[in-house]
């Protein structure tokens, strides 16, 4: 071996994916008409397999987004699809461990 050792180098691919809520973006941040027609409100950097519920000011539930991925699209529509009117909505978004943030998104057509 002429006094040389080697030594066998190893990788792995490692994906850090968030377990809390403190990095959640929501975004178009008020949402409007004419510059996202076409676009939905996104919730982006969700932990997996959160739960996100929207709800009128007055805590009328109108939709629930259920996301297995880092990412979860609204097209401004209720649950049974209609599309809902200028307005604040309120939103609890729940990871799998039970922890909570809410939030406000605003809606203008």
């Amino acid at each position: 071996l002429n006094g040389a050792q080697q030594s066998n180098t190893a990788s792995a691919r490692i994906t850090l994916l968030a377990s809390d809520l403190s990095t959640i973006r929501i975004y178009p941040n008020p949402w409007r008409k004419d510059k996202h027609q076409g676009h939905p409100v996104t919730f982006d950097t969700l932990p997996p397999n959160s739960t996100v519920k929207l709800y009128t000011l007055s805590g009328h539930w109108i939709k629930t987004l259920n996301t297995a991925t880092a990412s979860a699209e609204w097209n401004l529509d209720n649950d049974a699809g209609d599309k809902v009117a200028s307005g604040i909505y309120l939103y609890v978004i729940t990871n799998d461990q039970g922890q909570r943030v809410r939030g406000k998104v605003v809606v203008i057509r």
